[in-house]
């Protein structure tokens, strides 16, 4: 998807916002402490920033909608907040000792671009936890970029990520049947 396709797509959701959690819930696997300095990656509606906000007071949540960011302010004001897209962005290298995402990724193409940029903002010794939607088998599906779990193991490793751990598989029921999609979880330390 093109960053005007995802803008759009996130706009019609955008009202749903109060309802859009993610799938998975990668904050259980880190700790985060009070002096950690973090982000938040395709933050939506900040959910998952609110939560940091309780434990650190410094949170950026990014997103490439700005009706996401709008809805993150006014509700979850406890973090700071900037539209920007994860591959084309202005951030500090080597400036986040904690960076998590939730199911944002299925949206980029690219997981290796994607991938690399994470590792260029996390610290060394910085932990990096994502929940993302994976598959079993390729999917005719291409509104979503999805790739099978070891591929996300192996990229991570490639990218010189170290105490990689595949965390979590959850099958995705759809109308009450089991699909090939998978929420998975993963933990990489720079």
């Amino acid at each position: 998807m093109t960053k005007e396709q995802i803008s759009a797509l996130y706009t019609d959701l955008a009202p749903d916002a109060p309802n859009a959690k993610g799938f998975g819930n990668p904050l259980q696997y880190l700790t985060i402490q009070p002096t950690d300095n973090c982000i938040d990656l395709g933050c939506g509606g900040g959910f998952d920033c609110q939560e940091i906000s309780k434990i650190t007071p410094s949170v950026l949540g990014i997103d490439i909608q700005d009706k996401m960011i709008d809805f993150a302010r006014l509700n979850n004001p406890g973090a700071t907040y900037q539209v920007a897209d994860l591959l084309d962005n202005k951030l500090e290298a080597d400036s986040y000792d904690k960076v998590v995402s939730n199911c944002a990724f299925m949206h980029i193409e690219n997981k290796a671009s994607c991938l690399n940029e994470v590792y260029r903002l996390l610290k060394k010794g910085g932990w990096f936890c994502f929940a993302d939607v994976t598959t079993k088998k390729s999917l005719p599906n291409r509104n979503l970029f999805t790739i099978e779990s070891d591929e996300y193991y192996t990229l991570l490793q490639s990218l010189g990520f170290q105490q990689t751990f595949f965390l979590e598989e959850k099958h995705v029921k759809i109308n009450g049947e089991y699909t090939y999609l998978l929420h998975s979880t993963f933990i990489g330390q720079k």
